[in-house]
């Protein structure tokens, strides 16, 4: 977001702004780099001290930790990752990866998944989901085996974050 001017503006005086903004938000949503979000001042720690209550949400391609993180990305550089065409405008429950969606909570919240590292945390995820079936299901053992029943294991995803809240 910019608030000030492009030519003229004062980054300080946009911070505040945001800031101010922020305490009446009820989300954050960035796709800045972790370093870039610390940098700039919307690290959240930053935006929690103007609300401590909002929700602070961080998407970006290579995750939010490991020696990737700080690294940018786009569908044509994720497609390349994971060896799948390029990405194009794909229906929900037609996504390529079932960790690169968005799912529904319970309490009618969305969550959204990292482009690339979600896959080596299958077991986590599962076991966060509190949804072992997944994990023990073979049509889902491994990346490929996700991507090739990805419409089943959206559709069982769904029906678990359906079931809770966004806290849990």
């Amino acid at each position: 977001m910019k608030i000030e001017h492009p030519e003229t503006g004062d980054p300080q005086r946009g911070l505040e702004l945001l800031y101010k903004l922020v305490q009446g938000a009820e989300v954050f949503l960035t796709n800045l780099l972790p370093d870039s979000c610390e940098r700039f001042g919307v690290g959240v720690e930053k935006i929690r001290e103007a609300n401590p209550d909002i929700i602070y949400a961080r998407g970006h391609g290579q995750g939010a930790h490991g020696p990737d993180a700080n690294l940018g990305s786009y569908d044509v550089v994720g497609s390349k990752i994971l060896g799948q065409p390029t990405m194009q405008r794909f229906d929900i429950a037609e996504m390529p990866n079932p960790l690169t969606n968005v799912y529904r909570t319970g309490d009618d919240r969305f969550l959204w998944f990292s482009l690339l590292q979600a896959d080596r945390h299958w077991p986590e995820f599962c076991a966060a989901l509190e949804c072992p079936n997944l994990l023990a299901d073979p049509r889902y053992v491994d990346a490929k085996s996700r991507f090739d029943n990805r419409r089943e294991c959206i559709a069982t995803i769904r029906e678990a974050f359906a079931a809770h809240p966004l806290v849990h």
